[in-house]
């Protein structure tokens, strides 16, 4: 990989779970992690989707960053920050052995 290509710092905020004062479990993205990036805007698939028998355009992006320790336990719970927007991780694809990672993400509205 040409690191010189990574070229967008991204923020990946990690999913943890906590219990309220009554039990319940509540969701917050609190850890987070910054590295650098390389962005790619083409399609990767079907960009509407039908919610409430509407249809929205949805943009999906794909983040490939260098793996390292601290990004080895991504998972499409948690979620990318870029030029103050949250992305939701749909997928995360290995690339190499150990080499990077390609976040394949939708911007959440």
């Amino acid at each position: 990989m040409r690191i010189g290509k990574l070229d967008r710092k991204i923020t990946i905020k990690f999913l943890s779970k906590s219990q309220n004062d009554f039990g319940e479990a509540v969701a917050s993205y609190g850890s987070d992690f910054t590295t650098w990036a390389r962005i790619d805007y083409k399609i990767t698939g079907a960009n509407e989707n039908e919610e409430d028998n509407l249809i929205k355009s949805v943009q999906r992006v794909n983040f490939l960053i260098r793996y390292c320790t601290n990004v080895a336990s991504i998972t499409s719970a948690d979620r990318v920050v870029y030029n103050s927007q949250n992305y939701d991780i749909e997928t995360v694809i290995e690339l190499g052995r150990n080499t990077s990672l390609k976040l394949m993400c939708k911007l959440l509205e």
